[in-house]
């Protein structure tokens, strides 16, 4: 039997398949494998599900770790023989309460702790976003300067019946009950600091272990399960492996390096590396060689990261080299067949928005950039981001004052990566490697790493091997449209395997889209424009034959 070449067009529910003799040239099977589309909507729905029931499940775990407190502390409580927390709350700011009460109310704390971020960080939600939504917002900001958040709560009650959900009054202004955590906790250090003069079992240490189940909280990164109790859902893994951050599993591994994450798309490395890899791929007509100089590049990327309005890169990069842009060869095409080259454009962004409060990113350090950029690319909501930065970077790097981490978090978006090109393909270690000689060199990055021998050779991970294994292969995609297509193609490819074994290539199509009604949507405006082309081309034909309608349809 000759050499096969074999060919997939891979799409979102089906994948395409044609075997050509490569001596023959002739098309020796093709055909179509169907089938169900996966959906990130039922991951979805799935996610929040499982989310609710661990809200719960935690919830009732703060709340019998209180009761082993007041019973470690002889407290007693009866809860539900009160109707009105609020009341007890606001009383026992500067009165005293009976022990049920005092539990009573310690209990209702934990139970309502609020929002764990300030609410300078609180966002509109989607059903209920708009100037209504952060006027609510705004007026309790307002209120807790002066008062604790349950007399606000109780004067709610007394006015509206209601205090939880959305109220509205007579003037149709909106009531929101959120408020942070932070001042839950000093309602909560207040009510016992009060109560302490009357009830000597309220030590220090009661009020430092109430405060932490109040205050306590799971890091987004870690996940479910713990040390004893281990899940594939969270960063203690059932292999007995605990990662540093649950996120390694979806942001992927560096092929390079595969103990080292993937780089944000958004570091400053990672621009500086796409950019100096487009240069370095250039073919001109005004050096020696063809190829930018390190001088050029210098120059090229210092007028790039100081400009903040739009930039050709041709035009940029044919007035430093003194080439006209036609004679500049090499680059990639977008869809509209026109140059792409990478030219900083995130960090121009965010640089330009910044600089309107006078702060310039251009003078910060390149490794803050660089921890900056996944923080801002893994987290949406800005209590997190500030949390973080706060946490993690303003120790270290004295720029990052309140009204810096502001600026971030209030222009989270400007520091964006735009398309689907948040993560990059190599770590911030390999990149860091190869700048130097990107820069020093014309050398592009494949060439780098095939020279340091650095590139790994994944096609002995499958000598000896009968059939591929379509999920390890698929292990690493996360979104599970793609990952159920390449899944398909790989059986698919096994079948063909087992008729055809002398197999000199193969020919791979990828899907434009991963939405399954985005291309069920494109497929019927194809339809539509190739039913108007050929009506058009009919009127056309009758026009000339003098045929009709009824005598060209016999015709045919």
């Amino acid at each position: 039997m000759e050499k096969v070449t074999i060919g997939f067009d891979i799409g979102v529910s089906s994948v395409g398949w044609s075997v050509v003799g490569m001596e023959s040239r002739k098309i020796l099977d093709s055909g179509v494998r169907l089938f169900s589309a996966a959906s990130a909507d039922k991951n979805k729905d799935r996610r929040e599900a499982r989310q609710s029931r661990r809200l719960t499940r935690r919830r009732k775990t703060r709340l019998k770790d209180l009761d082993r407190l007041f019973l470690k502390n002889g407290l007693e409580f009866e809860f539900y023989k009160f109707n009105n927390p609020y009341e007890l709350r606001v009383k026992g700011l500067a009165e005293k309460l009976a022990k049920d009460e005092l539990t009573a109310a310690l209990r209702h704390l934990v139970k309502r702790r609020g929002v764990s971020y300030g609410l300078e960080d609180v966002e509109a939600e989607e059903e209920n976003s708009g100037s209504d939504y952060m006027n609510s917002i705004e007026r309790n900001r307002i209120l807790l300067k002066g008062k604790m958040p349950c007399e606000i709560q109780l004067e709610r009650l007394q006015r509206f019946g209601k205090v939880r959900g959305q109220v509205e009054d007579e003037a149709k202004e909106i009531y929101l009950n959120v408020f942070p955590t932070s001042d839950y906790v000093r309602e909560a250090k207040q009510i016992l600091e009060t109560q302490q003069k009357f009830h000597p079992e309220l030590t220090e240490g009661f009020l430092d272990e109430y405060i932490k189940i109040l205050t306590r909280k799971r890091d987004y990164f870690v996940g479910p399960g713990n040390e004893n109790s281990r899940t594939d859902y969270g960063i203690y893994r059932t292999d007995r492996n605990t990662l540093d951050n649950l996120f390694e599993m979806l942001i992927g591994k560096d092929k390079i390096y595969p103990e080292e994450i993937r780089a944000a798309g958004n570091s400053y490395t990672a621009q500086l590396f796409n950019l100096l890899n487009d240069l370095n791929n250039l073919k001109l007509g005004s050096t020696e060689d063809g190829k930018l100089t390190f001088e050029h590049k210098q120059t090229i990327v210092e007028q790039v990261t100081r400009s903040v309005g739009n930039i050709t890169m041709l035009k940029l990069i044919a007035k430093v080299t003194g080439t006209k842009p036609e004679e500049i060869r090499g680059f990639r095409i977008d869809r509209k067949n026109k140059p792409e080259i990478h030219s900083f454009a995130s960090f121009r962004k965010a640089r330009k928005k910044l600089l309107e409060s006078d702060v310039d990113i251009l003078d910060w350090p390149t490794n803050l950039l660089d921890e900056l950029a996944p923080i801002l690319t893994l987290n949406t909501e800005n209590g997190e981001i500030r949390k973080r930065i706060s946490l993690d970077l303003a120790p270290r790097f004295s720029l990052l004052t309140e009204d810096v981490i502001d600026l971030i978090v209030q222009h989270k978006n400007a520091f964006a990566v735009a398309g689907n090109n948040k993560w990059h393909r190599f770590s911030l270690r390999t990149m860091q490697e190869l700048l130097p000689e990107m820069l020093e060199t014309s050398k592009e990055q494949m060439q780098i790493l095939t020279e340091r021998g650095m590139l790994s050779r994944n096609q002995a991970d499958y000598e000896g091997m009968e059939k591929l294994n379509p999920k390890q292969i698929s292990d690493e995609i996360y979104n599970p449209v793609v990952g159920k297509s390449i899944r398909e193609t790989v059986k698919l490819f096994n079948a063909l395997r087992d008729i055809y074994q002398d197999i000199g290539y193969i020919a791979i199509e990828m899907p434009r889209d991963d939405n399954e009604e985005k291309a069920v949507r494109d497929a019927k405006k194809f339809q539509k424009e190739n039913e108007e082309e050929k009506e058009k081309a009919l009127t056309e034909f009758q026009g000339k034959t003098g045929l009709s309608s009824e005598k060209n349809g016999k015709c045919s």
